[in-house]
């Protein structure tokens, strides 16, 4: 049995989660959660918050940040760069301008 840690329960809880999470569901895990957060975050996991006013009182909410969906370029266009030049990096040589 592997006891995890308050970062690690913490980190699960925000993965587990489509939004945002209140910070008292966070306190039930550790009182101590900004400080949780924060060793996360210097982990590079990229957490965001906001803080939500009600009829004066403030209320924290925590989730993670999805990243941007990354753009690849597709298989076909790296082999012809090779076939053209023998390179997969197309062609090294420098470009050449007319005087």
């Amino acid at each position: 049995m592997s006891i995890d840690s308050q970062g690690d329960r913490i980190l699960k809880l925000l993965e587990s989660r489509q939004g945002w999470v209140p910070a008292p569901e966070l306190a039930q895990i550790s009182l101590q959660y900004c400080a949780r957060l924060h060793s996360l975050r210097r982990q590079g996991i990229d957490i965001e918050n906001k803080v939500e006013i009600r009829n004066g009182v403030r209320h924290g909410f925590y989730r993670l940040r999805r990243p941007a969906p990354i753009t690849v370029q597709p298989r076909a266009q790296a082999s012809v760069l090779q076939a053209e030049s023998g390179s997969l990096f197309g062609s090294l040589a420098p470009e050449r301008y007319p005087d």
